[in-house]
């Protein structure tokens, strides 16, 4: 049917432009995951989804990261009167919401990227 068709060309694309657009660093990441996916013994299509879902929050967190060192914290805007206002970048927020969502998904396959691919002394990818 339609909807099939759709989902699937969706998901192509979303694979493809996810995976033209990933760093050496993101590419190990998705490479370990599936690995300890493998040696779970959750390789199904379900599980390679959620990791794609991990990966794609992944970019755009780093995305929304590069907006809040451009922008920073607080940007300033304009009203509806033409005057200058200052408020809350929303990368923050969503940057937040998505290292959350990849936390979750972690946690619900019962893996973590190990610890030779985190670069640094972060810990928002854990």
């Amino acid at each position: 049917t339609f909807h099939k068709k759709f989902a699937r060309v969706h998901e192509e694309v979303i694979f493809a432009d996810t995976e033209k657009n990933l760093t050496a660093e993101q590419s190990r990441i998705r490479e370990d995951l599936e690995n300890q996916l493998k040696y779970k013994g959750l390789d199904g299509k379900y599980f390679q989804d959620l990791v794609e879902d991990y990966i794609f929050l992944l970019v755009k967190k780093g995305t929304l990261q590069e907006d809040i060192d451009e922008n920073g914290v607080r940007i300033t805007t304009y009203n509806s009167k033409g005057l200058p206002i200052e408020k809350k970048n929303e990368s923050y927020d969503l940057r937040l919401k998505y290292n959350q969502q990849m936390i979750k998904i972690l946690e619900y396959l019962g893996i973590k990227p190990s610890e030779n691919t985190v670069s640094g002394g972060s810990d928002d990818e854990l």
